[in-house]
Parts: structure tokens; sequence; C-alpha cells
């Protein structure tokens, strides 16, 4: 009798044992799944952050890149390229600026026409009038945007001489506009440039002595002599291609450049010359250093103009070598160009020895 109780007690006891067991590991298991679920949740939340970090950083530097890419986009200022001037007056001018932008031909502060670039920036200007005799600056200014106008940086001077001058070409020329620019003046037509004398037998006898220069055909002329108020000078000129040239200024010499393959140089002169007369020498140089063809011409400084009391703006005149102007494209002085005609007046004998000259070839520019 007493054991039946004592067992039915310890079952019980059992029954109660197994079922708090099974409670709490019931309680773990959502414990469990609820730390895991409020992980998760972190994850996704700690993933989402973080994309939306990296897609903004991603916008912050494609934007910098697109702001460096426009600062860094060149502008493009509308030039001069073509200029055609008839004795009439009738003008042609071309050239280039930025593509379907609109650019206003300027004459000082007075627009005498506008034109539109096409697609490949490239314009073509026909006014329906034509120029009056006299001289005239012309530039150029890109107005697509108001609030950004582009000017040229080349100008085009033009004199048209009057009905009563014997040799009615006109001048025409692409001058640049910048002080510092050490472009030469573009000499597009001159008055007198394509004539030259028919060879007397001085000539023939010049020509003679210049035997090998015969045979190779060498080319050597000096076209213009452009300077300003300060200390710019630049000469510029035709030379067979790929040649090397030394330069001198009253025997004295300047230094040397090499020629380009379209038959051109340029060279600036890095002495400070004050107004006056001068010769200045230009010597074609064979690879054995020995002078194959040589020209020489006079070239006068002259004082800078008095800008109080010259209000012209172009002055156009025969010079002691062709023409000389004095173009007022600079915002506060002027520049001056000497024009040469390509003739054997300025062939020397190579042969004759000069003093100061050099015969041993120096370092030449490429």
């Amino acid at each position: 009798m007493i054991k039946r109780p004592i067992m039915i007690a310890c079952a019980g006891f059992l029954v109660v044992l197994v079922a708090l067991l099974l409670l709490f590991l019931s309680d773990e298991e959502v414990v469990d799944k609820n730390m895991a679920g409020s992980t998760t949740e972190k994850d996704n939340e700690a993933d989402s952050s973080q994309q939306d970090l990296i897609i903004k950083n991603q916008e912050k530097l494609k934007n910098s890149v697109d702001s460096n890419l426009q600062e860094q986009t060149p502008v493009v200022a509308p030039k001069f390229d073509v200029v055609r001037v008839d004795p009439e007056g009738n003008i042609v001018l071309a050239g280039r600026a930025q593509p379907n932008s609109i650019i206003e031909i300027m004459s000082g502060a007075k627009e005498i026409g506008r034109v539109k670039a096409d697609s490949r920036g490239e314009w073509v200007f026909v006014p329906g009038f034509q120029l009056k005799p006299g001289n005239i600056i012309l530039t150029l200014k890109d107005s697509t945007d108001p609030g950004n106008i582009v000017e040229s940086q080349n100008a085009v001077v033009i004199g048209i001489p009057g009905a009563e001058s014997k040799n009615r070409k006109p001048l025409a020329m692409v001058v640049p506009r910048s002080e510092a620019d050490k472009q030469p003046t573009q000499v597009v037509q001159a008055p007198g440039l394509e004539v030259s004398k028919p060879p007397s037998i001085n000539d023939t006898e010049k020509e003679k002595k210049f035997g090998e220069g015969i045979k190779e055909k060498l080319i050597l002329t000096i076209n213009t002599i452009d300077y300003d108020d300060g200390t710019l000078m630049v000469l510029s000129g035709t030379a067979s291609a790929q040649k090397f040239l030394r330069f001198y200024i009253d025997d004295k010499i300047e230094g040397s450049v090499k020629s380009t393959k379209e038959e051109t140089w340029s060279f600036q002169v890095q002495s400070k010359l004050t107004p006056g007369l001068y010769q200045i020498r230009v010597d074609l140089v064979g690879e054995d250093g020995k002078v194959r063809k040589r020209i020489q011409v006079p070239f006068e400084k002259v004082k800078p103009i008095n800008m109080k009391n010259e209000r012209r703006t172009v002055i156009i005149k025969p010079g002691n070598n062709l023409w000389r102007i004095a173009a007022r494209v600079y915002g506060s002085g002027f520049r001056y160009t000497e024009i040469y005609k390509a003739n054997l007046d300025q062939i020397r004998d190579p042969d004759l020895i000069y003093p100061g000259q050099v015969f041993k070839l120096p370092h030449l520019a490429q």
C-alpha cells in the first residue's frame, strides 16, 4: 500500500520535470530565433547604409570628373584662315570657331556682319557691300553666349589703294593680337610682292657663284620682320625643307633654327634692339658647316608711335624694301611689320667672309 503512492508521486515528479525541460528548450529556441532575426535586420541595415554611401561617393566622383572635364575642355577662339580682297573692295573671309557658334565680324567697335559656323566649326563671310579705299582692322567675336564673349586671337589688316594709285592691288595680312605672341605676321597679299625684276648680267654672275646651291635648287628668303614697341622681334621666311639656318644682325650671330618640312622658318631675336638701321643676314648651312646660300636685307626699327597724338589704327607706307605697316592690334601699343620682296636683291655672295662670322656649326634647334 505504501509503495503504490510513492511510485505515483515519482511518476508525477518525472512528468513535471520533463514538462519544465521542454518549456526551457522551447524558450531558448525562441530567443535564438529572435536574436537571429535581430542580427539579420542589423546586417541588412548595415548593407543598405554601405550601398547608399558607395552610390553617393560614385556620384561625387562623377560630378568631380565632369567638372574637371568642363574646365579642361579648351574654348576654341574664332580665327581667320582665308582673306581675299580685290581692288574694288570686295572681300571674302573664312575661318574656324566653335561648332554652331555665332561669329561677329568687327571693325573696331562696329559690327560689319555676322555668320554662323557649321557643325565642323568652319565659317565663310561674304558681305553685301564693298570696303572703301583706305586701311581697316577686322577682328572676330564669338557671341553665342552673351555672358561669355570670346574674341579672336588674330586680326586682319587690310589696305585698299585709291583710284589714283599705280598699283591697285590691296594689302591683306593676318596679325597676332597678343603682345606676347611669337608667331609671325602672315602676309596674304601685298602690292608688288609677286613682282620680280628680270635677271641682269650681274645677277647671273651672282647665281653662278652659288654652284652647289643651284644643283640642289636651294630656297632662302626673308619675307617679314615683325616687332612691337617692346622687345618682341620675329623674323620669318622660306627655305628648303629641313635645312640649318644661322641668323646675324650686323654680322653678329643671333642664333639658329631648322626650316620646316613645309619650307618655312621663323626666328625670334633675343637681342634688344634700339631704334635705328641694321643689316639682317641669314645663312643656309650644309652638314659640313659651309654656307650654301646667303641672304641679307636692310632693316630699320622705327621709334614707337606716340599713341596720344596718333588716332589712326593702321599706317601703311612704302618702306626701304617693300612695305612698312604699323597696326594697333594690341590694347596698349602697335605691332610693326616690314614686308620684303623675295628677289635677287636679298642675295649675297656666300664666299665672302664677314666680320664675326662663325664657321663651326652651332647647336641648332629642332
